[in-house]
This record gives C-alpha cells, sequence and structure tokens, in this order.
C-alpha cells in the first residue's frame, strides 16, 4: 500500500534524514524503519535513483506503536535492525541488497528480559564487531554482539553493572567509530552512569 497511517507520517517528518549530497554520494539504498499505529515494523527505501519505495510491513504487529528501531549498515548493502518487542524479546532483521529486495526476520535474541519498547544503541568500534545496548526490565545494562566476521547472527545478552539503571532508558554512546567507546545512561537516583568499551 501507498497509503500512510497520519501517526507514521509524524513520526517519520521528526527523523533527519542525510542531505542530497550525501544521498548522491552513496551508491546503494538508505533504509528508514517506523513502527505504525498497529504495532507493525514499516520498511522504507530510498533507491540510488533517489525515489522511495515502501512501506513494506515486516514481520508480525508485536511491537509498541510508535517504538524505537535502530537501522545499520554493516557492509555495503547489508543491513541489521532492531527493536525491542512488546514481550521484551529483542527482534533482529536483515537486508542483504545484493540477496534479495525485503527485509528478513525476525530473528529472536536472548530472552524476554528488557523492557516492552525499549531503545537500542548499535555502536561499531572496530568496524566489525557491533554492540546493541539496552537497558532491561529489571535496570540492568544488556549488550548484545554481532561479529561480522563470524555470520549474521546476535548473540544473547552480556549484563553489565548493577540493576540500577532505570529500567527501559536510552543509553547514549558516545565515541562509536573509534576502538574505545562509551555507553552512558541514568540511573534511579538521576546520576549518569558511563561504562567503557
Amino acid at each position: 500500500s501507498d497509503v500512510c497511517s497520519s501517526d507514521l507520517i509524524s513520526r517519520l517528518a521528526a527523523i533527519s534524514l542525510p542531505s542530497p549530497d550525501e544521498l548522491d554520494a552513496a551508491m546503494h539504498t538508505t533504509q528508514i524503519l517506523a513502527i505504525d499505529g498497529g504495532g507493525l515494523l514499516n520498511a522504507f527505501s530510498r533507491n540510488s535513483d533517489m525515489t522511495w519505495s515502501g512501506p513494506q510491513l515486516v514481520g508480525s504487529p508485536v511491537f509498541a506503536p510508535g517504538g524505537d528501531t535502530v537501522v545499520r549498515e554493516i557492509s555495503h548493502g547489508l543491513f541489521t535492525a532492531l527493536a525491542v518487542d512488546l514481550s521484551g524479546v529483542l527482534n533482529a532483521f536483515f537486508l542483504d541488497e545484493a540477496a534479495q529486495n525485503s527485509w528478513l526476520g525476525p530473528s529472536f535474541v536472548g530472552d524476554a528480559n528488557l523492557a516492552p519498547g525499549a531503545p537500542v544503541a548499535i555502536a561499531t568500534p572496530d568496524g566489525r564487531q557491533f554492540c546493541a545496548l539496552a537497558i532491561d526490565r529489571f535496570g540492568l545494562l544488556n549488550v548484545f554482539f554481532l561479529d561480522t566476521a563470524a555470520g549474521r547472527a546476535w548473540t544473547a545478552a552480556m549484563i553489565l553493572g548493577d540493576a540500577d539503571l532505570v529500567p527501559g532508558a536510552r543509553v547514549t554512546i558516545a565515541g562509536d567509530a573509534t576502538a574505545t567507546f562509551a555507553a552512558l545512561a541514568v540511573d534511579r537516583e538521576g546520576a549518569m552512569q558511563i561504562y567503557t568499551y
């Protein structure tokens, strides 16, 4: 369908897109994902000929309407997307532009410990290994890994620190493109906690 719901359009309007010059420099598509009012993941593609296609509905309606998604290109033309469903499970999706023209997934990563709809941050410390970070429903920082040399499977969570973070709060990444990065999150006392990798 070429018709978008008004809640999805308003959510997309708030997304910061690359400039036309940046898009011209890319030889592949730009991918944007958003969760609509019915809890479905919607994928939109900006093609090299500067046209948009979508939405492609991906998976089942298991997400919080308007919930967070994160998309990252893991190599030229290969994308991953992550979102936490209503049961608190991390859902991973993949798009390989060379092999198919649609998103595949979800694959479920870890247990149902995350806060439903929790935001996920992705860091790329060495350009090959990707780290996804989210705070679970108990206030623990969960780190998931994707090693692109080993394939396309996200690993179950490694837990960092104590259960003193705000459940489901946003994690901010600093220094993503360097060998060492920091993850920042707010604890239940309102203090900033810093984790380094």
